[in-house]
């Protein structure tokens, strides 16, 4: 469809308009019997009625051709082939050609979301950053998903791994259990409640599940530890972690005996199965007693032996024994403390060996090991 191709026509700037005044009508052939003259249809009617037609077939984005006598059918199935899904994909040119969508209108995008505007002749793009469209299910879930997220009321058989809990942020997860079901109405009183808190995202077994008013501590190794019950059959019973922190350990080994009593007696002697185990008490020595044991050898008539570890005093006792490194010396060597040479970090000896001609010096060609035991203040 297109205009006219004729003598005598005009540009649409020189095309006639309707007249600014005069009472609209119906044409009419006339009536020669009652003196009724036929309408003459003017110019400006035409200009009209084609222009209203071709801005039809411009909106559908078509050009006007009069070889084509059903572009306005064309542009009308165009124009309006959304209507057959009942909701309608948006269209961008559609918005355009309706002036945008009114208030309350329901259209869906490619990726299958439904958008409801929030404003009269709306031209925003559903989805897009500050269009006034709003998802129209947000919130709302489908049986599909609701049965693959939530526990049915009325039971069911539950398989696979389930995720409980926010994954991303610390918090509280709460179940409430009911043996004869949910409650019909209220908040009644469950039967039991599982709470699981204090954990940290991405770190395993770290916070507590508690049932009820018992509680089940989760520990770093990944072990779920039983509660300290305060009563068990009128018996006393203690968890294995309560234990663990109360008891020494008595697991015996091949020609070992487990140790069934460990008390401490009168004396401060402590007592095991009935028997007396060491005790300081009974050592000729302080309990804040240091006992050092090291060896030194010597080829030095007179020379200063360092402890290997300082004492807080001079008040050392001594005990060395003496023997030549190659166990033949030409006499009996002998170490001797030198008198008034102790320190808190050394002492000084001398070392001579016994034979017929009396004491002497131990030469320098038979140098002996001291095997010495300092006991003094720590």
């Amino acid at each position: 469809m297109d205009l006219l191709i004729a003598a005598n026509t005009v540009i649409q700037a020189q095309a006639d308009t309707a007249p600014a005044s005069g009472t609209p009508g119906w044409a009419t052939d006339g009536n020669p019997a009652t003196g009724l003259l036929a309408t003459d249809a003017p110019a400006w009617h035409y200009n009209m009625m084609m222009a209203e037609l071709i801005a039809i077939i411009k909106a559908a984005g078509f050009t006007p051709s009069n070889a084509d006598w059903s572009q306005v059918l064309k542009a009308m199935q165009t124009i309006f082939a959304p209507a057959q899904y009942g909701v309608a994909p948006f269209s961008a040119s559609l918005a355009q050609l309706i002036g945008g969508y009114p208030l309350g209108a329901i259209a869906f995008d490619a990726a299958g979301n439904y958008w409801q505007s929030t404003k009269a002749n709306n031209l925003t793009v559903p989805g897009a950053d500050g269009a006034t469209w709003v998802n129209f299910f947000a919130g709302v879930m489908t049986q599909q998903q609701a049965d693959l997220r939530y526990l049915l009321l009325t039971g069911g058989n539950v398989k696979g791994a389930m995720d409980w809990g926010d994954k991303t942020a610390a918090g509280t997860t709460t179940h409430r259990f009911w043996s004869a079901g949910a409650p019909a109405e209220g908040d009644a009183t469950p039967d039991a409640t599982l709470t699981i808190s204090g954990g940290t995202p991405g770190t395993a077994n770290q916070g507590s599940v508690a049932l009820s008013t018992k509680e089940l501590d989760l520990s770093g190794t990944g072990q779920v530890l039983v509660p300290d019950v305060e009563d068990f059959a009128t018996k006393q019973a203690l968890s294995a972690q309560i234990a663990e922190e109360r008891y020494p350990a008595s697991v015996p080994t091949t020609g070992q005996a487990r140790i069934t009593s460990l008390v401490q007696d009168a004396n401060g002697r402590t007592l095991s199965n009935g028997a007396v185990l060491a005790n300081l008490a009974d050592l000729p020595i302080a309990p804040t007693d240091k006992i050092q044991r090291f060896t030194v050898t010597g080829a030095v008539y007179e020379q200063t032996i360092p402890y290997p570890e300082a004492f807080s005093s001079e008040d050392v006792t001594l005990i060395m024994t003496v023997q030549a490194v190659d166990d033949s010396p030409k006499g009996l060597v002998l170490a001797n403390y030198r008198s008034g040479t102790k320190t808190p970090t050394g002492f000084g000896i001398r070392l001579i060996y016994l034979n017929g001609y009396g004491n002497q010096a131990l030469p320098s060609s038979d140098p002996a090991n001291v095997d010495i035991i300092a006991i003094g203040p720590g």
